[in-house]
C-alpha cells in the first residue's frame, strides 16, 4: 500500500491519473487521449487473455475427464468446436474495439464455454453411470 501511494498508482482504470494528467498539461490534451485510446485498447486485449486463462483450462481438462472415461470421439470433436468457435468469437469481440469490449461475441464466447463443460461432464456421467 505505501508504495502505491509513494508513487501515485491507484487500483482502478486510471481514471484519476488521467484527470491529473491533463490538469497539469492542458495543451497537450491531444496527446493525452491518444495514449488513453492505446491503453484502453490494451486493456481489451488484456482482458481477452485473461479470460482465456481463467476458462479454457478447466473446459480442456472437463474434455479430457470425458476422453479418459471412453467418451465417444465424435462427441468429443463437438465439444471442442464449440469451445473453439466461442473462445474465437469472444476473442473477436474484445480485441476489436468497435464494440467497445460487449457485444454478441462475448456472450456467445462464455455460453459455448460453459456448454462445453456442462457437456463434457454430463458425457462423462452417462459414460460411467450407464
Amino acid at each position: 500500500m505505501i508504495t502505491r501511494v509513494k508513487y501515485l498508482i491507484s487500483v482502478g482504470n486510471g481514471t484519476k491519473e488521467l484527470e491529473a494528467l491533463i490538469a497539469q498539461h492542458p495543451n497537450q490534451t491531444q496527446k493525452i487521449h491518444e495514449l488513453s485510446t492505446a491503453v484502453s485498447k490494451l486493456e481489451y486485449h488484456i482482458r481477452a487473455h485473461l479470460n482465456f486463462v481463467e476458462n479454457v483450462p478447466l473446459a480442456l481438462l472437463a474434455i479430457a475427464v470425458a476422453e479418459l472415461n471412453k467418451v465417444d470421439s465424435k462427441t468429443l470433436h463437438a465439444l471442442l468446436a464449440v469451445l473453439f468457435v466461442g473462445r474465437i468469437a469472444h476473442w473477436w469481440t474484445l480485441s476489436n474495439a468497435k464494440y467497445n469490449g460487449s457485444g454478441i461475441g462475448r456472450g456467445i464466447g462464455v455460453v459455448t464455454t460453459h456448454v462445453s463443460v456442462l457437456g463434457a461432464v454430463i458425457a462423462s456421467v452417462i459414460k460411467v453411470y450407464s
